[in-house]
């Protein structure tokens, strides 16, 4: 694979898993107004992997900055 094909597969992945994301905040939104708060903490875990994996994926660090 070349370094073009490499970026694009690196900003793909990333675009995924920011998505991923966002849909786990729809969910935790959805389960409060459900009341339905195991939900929402499973989905703010699901929330938080994905922007961990994100961050991996970047090479940062789990505390620098976003």
């Amino acid at each position: 694979m070349n370094a073009q094909d490499q970026t694009k597969l690196l900003a793909l992945r990333d675009r995924r898993h920011e998505l991923l994301a966002q849909v786990a905040g729809i969910e935790i939104e959805l389960a409060m107004l459900q009341g339905d708060r195991p939900a929402a903490c499973e989905a703010q875990t699901k929330m938080f992997a994905e922007v961990a994996a994100r961050r991996a994926l970047r090479g940062l660090d789990l505390i620098g900055d976003l």
